[in-house]
């Protein structure tokens, strides 16, 4: 039964219904969303329409985690950019977002000779660290990159030499401090931009909290053997040390499951990080993941309100793909478990095979053909 009224909820499709979604989305794909994360998000209400929150989602997008370990496709961008868009209505909190290639070739130097030391590069991270924070709080504030012969960026790193993961915060607190009057001698210097700047200038200014994000921590390992694994593990013991040993600043890690499980035998400090969290997709987190950007789909070919549809998954699914798939040996499978059991347990992979089907399909909803 589907009940009408602008005010109530869709619990059933009709037949007049199902063919008007078959009609709006053949040969149409674009609802099952993007691969990448930053693509995705960008759709009207994402986050409160299409985000899925498995049980691990809260701790990998709280303050204290570390490391958020995961699969390629599990959702490791998903996690940093809901953690982030959580967090900038807190004006006391400057949020700072990384590639590890970005810190790797500013510091390229210096990792080279903590690499030939062998040891002691935990450290060498905390500087790099909060380097590249205070480094983007300066772009923030003046609209200019710094460079490391700077006057100004020479007095900004001598007050963070030294930096330990207990001071940390006081630290970047007493950079601002030096940077706030040079980039408002800059701000003076150009009319144009000066109301922007003083608003800029004012929310650096009033920070108390700051957390880096640094994504795509798997890359550096590409240069291989034992002096990065040494480099990678001294740099996750120095975001946990500052995390959880410091109130007001953190620094949060993304990096894939297989480089995780690589630097783990043999490294003293792996049971002692407090802030890891692995992204692990089982088939009910995947079928929420399905519902929602069915109901999505449902919604814009009905023309209301994604909150209004309350139809039951496998009615849903029924409307795109056939209830069942005959495998190759004549027995037949549950067609969404079909394609669960296919993926790699990711969204991104039961993404890729859904779409590949509904692009393939000639009509819906998409049967064995398409499927097999």
């Amino acid at each position: 039964m589907t009940m009408q009224g602008s005010s109530e909820q869709i619990v059933s499709l009709t037949p007049e219904q199902v063919q008007a979604i078959r009609k709006r989305w053949h040969q149409s794909s674009s609802f099952i969303g993007y691969p990448d994360a930053e693509r995705d998000t960008a759709q009207d209400k994402w986050f409160d329409n299409l985000l899925v929150r498995p049980d691990w989602f809260d701790s990998a997008t709280s303050t204290t985690v570390t490391v958020a370990v995961a699969r390629k496709g599990a959702g490791k961008s998903a996690v940093r950019l809901t953690s982030i868009a959580g967090r900038k209505a807190d004006s006391q909190t400057i949020i700072v977002e990384a590639s590890a290639d970005e810190l790797a070739s500013l510091h390229a130097e210096r990792l080279a000779k903590a690499a030939e030391r062998g040891y002691g590069a935990v450290a060498d991270w905390m500087q790099i660290y909060a380097d590249m924070i205070c480094r983007r709080l300066a772009h923030e504030m003046s609209g200019r990159l710094l460079t490391s012969d700077d006057d100004i960026a020479l007095r900004a790193w001598a007050t963070t030499k030294g930096i330990t993961e207990r001071d940390f915060g006081e630290r970047i607190a007493d950079v601002i401090k030096t940077l706030v009057p040079w980039a408002k001698s800059i701000a003076a210097e150009n009319v144009a931009q000066e109301k922007n700047s003083t608003e800029r200038i004012a929310r650096v200014a009033q920070a108390i909290n700051f957390a880096l994000y640094v994504d795509d921590f798997d890359n550096l390992q590409e240069a291989g053997g034992a002096t990065s694994i040494r480099l990678i593990r001294d740099a996750i013991e120095a975001a946990d040390r500052i995390t959880h040993n410091n109130t007001n600043a953190e620094v949060h890690l993304f990096m894939r499951q297989d480089l995780w499980l690589n630097i783990n035998p043999g490294w003293h400090y792996a049971d002692k990080v407090s802030g890891v969290v692995h992204l692990n997709w089982d088939v009910s987190d995947l079928r929420k993941w399905t519902a929602n950007r069915l109901r999505f789909a449902i919604a814009a070919a009905l023309g209301c309100e994604i909150k209004k549809i309350r139809v039951p998954f496998d009615e849903m699914w029924h409307v795109f793909f056939t209830p069942e798939v005959t495998l190759k040996n004549k027995s037949t499978s549950d067609s969404f478990s079909y394609f669960v059991r296919r993926s790699m347990y990711t969204p991104r992979s039961l993404r890729a095979m859904i779409k590949f089907a509904l692009d393939g399909s000639e009509r819906l909803p998409v049967t064995d053909l398409g499927m097999v």
